[in-house]
């Protein structure tokens, strides 16, 4: 219950539903909610909005995700000790479920440390058409959700919502360590965090993110367009979301910087965004400026070619413009290239010791041991496939990697790391 388009409201909304809860949201202003609320004696003019309600009817005053995690039983306890992972994978997208997967049901004791919920970028694509084996399509969340499901069945843990705030990467065993101060021990590592979307150079753009600017386009946000025009940026991921979006929204403008060749999308999204009459494709645009109150509510953008200037009332702008990679957090540990994304296998420079005894995997980065796959890697394909693909294939790399640490001095067979089963029952 609260401001259904405030920024607090739409995180905690869009934590509940890619987690797979049903959540039903109310704007606090409405009559049926203020009855509620006087029905449990509960002064509205004194609570602090978002209130969640649960279970039998307790309420949090604005609860941090971690809270909400903690009271809803999904808050994974990482287990304190010596206790060392065989594999820990930092991000639970396609590319780090996907190694999940493999890891664990190649026996590794596998932990998968997520910030918000399993999917990733890809989580908020409303519709993968082009994903093998799902001819009708896939949202992201169900494959998302088919993904946790099927590691956790092989014994792999996933642990959130964790968030990683840094790396001791003189290992192994390597540390990460939490933003609320735990700390986990891995024997090698999997970097599959990604990348986000780049923010405008715009003024107030800070200030309407979550009311009025977003980086995805789900249910969530297509609820908040419903009957009203708004207005979409970017590559593939744009014109995916256009399309989305165009089911509810009254109309969509697709805003291209260059001529209309620069609308790189799909061919089967260009003819759908053509088909459709609730689409508008702006060829040289760029937007200007936002205006709103305690909401963004109008949007600016200028033809490029002759200086004529539009605003038009919009209850939503979604950009989708260019990736910035989830890095931030692992300081100089790695090496990366110039716009931030890691190096790894030839890339590489960084020549440690390790690394005159033998190459570097292909997806091994500059540090023995710790590996990058998907969109957080330099030169990947940006496509869940190519993501899956590599958190597949990474794994048998650790594998040569952990029998390196374990190799006796002596010569006699490696042990392999021993079996760790799902426990019983049915998994989250």
């Amino acid at each position: 219950m609260g401001d259904v388009g405030s920024a607090a409201t739409l995180s905690i909304l869009r934590f509940l539903e890619r987690n797979g809860f049903p959540v039903t949201a109310l704007e606090i202003t409405e009559p049926d909610t203020l009855q509620f609320l006087r029905n449990r004696d509960v002064d509205s003019s004194r609570q602090k909005f978002p209130l969640v309600v649960h279970g039998q009817g307790k309420i949090l005053e604005n609860p941090a995700i971690e809270v909400l995690a903690e009271h809803l039983g999904i808050r994974e306890e990482l287990r304190s000790g010596d206790e060392v992972a065989d594999l820990a994978i930092v991000g639970a997208g396609p590319a780090g479920m996907a190694a999940a997967v493999h890891g664990a049901s190649e026996g590794l004791r596998t932990l998968v440390l997520e910030a918000e919920a399993p999917g990733g970028q890809a989580g908020s694509s409303s519709m993968i058409e082009n994903y093998l084996g799902f001819p009708l399509g896939v949202s992201g969340q169900d494959l998302a959700a088919r993904a946790e499901n099927q590691a956790q069945k092989f014994g792999a843990r996933i642990a959130l919502p964790r968030r990683v705030a840094g790396l001791d990467c003189a290992g192994p065993p390597f540390t990460l360590r939490m933003e609320d101060g735990d700390t986990v021990r891995a024997r090698s590592l999997v970097i599959a965090t990604g990348a986000h979307y780049r923010r405008l150079d715009l003024p107030d753009v800070a200030r309407f993110e979550g009311s009025g600017i977003q980086y995805a386009a789900t249910a969530v946000e297509a609820r908040l367009c419903a009957g009203e025009e708004v207005v979409v940026g970017g590559a593939n991921s744009a014109g995916q979301a256009a399309v989305f979006l165009s089911k509810q929204a009254r109309h969509v403008h697709l805003l291209v910087r260059g001529p209309a060749p620069a609308l790189k999308i799909s061919h089967y999204l260009q003819e759908r965004v053509q088909a459709s009459d609730r689409i508008s494709v702006h060829v040289h645009t760029r937007l200007t400026a936002l205006d709103g109150a305690r909401h963004l509510d109008t949007a600016h953008w200028v033809d490029t070619r002759t200086g004529t200037g539009t605003a038009r009332k919009v209850a939503g702008v979604f950009l989708m413009t260019g990736a910035t990679p989830n890095t931030a957090w692992l300081g100089d540990c790695l090496e990366t290239d110039r716009d931030g994304f890691l190096c790894t296998g030839a890339q590489v420079t960084r020549h440690t010791d390790a690394f005159t005894r033998r190459r570097a995997h292909d997806l091994e980065t500059s540090v023995p041991g710790i590996f990058a796959v998907g969109g957080v890697r330099a030169e990947s394909v940006k496509r869940v496939a190519s993501a899956v693909g590599e958190g597949s294939v990474v794994v048998p790399a650790v594998h040569q990697v952990l029998g390196e640490q374990a190799a006796p001095q002596d010569g006699s067979r490696v042990r392999e790391p021993r079996p760790h089963h799902a426990p019983t029952g049915a998994p989250r």
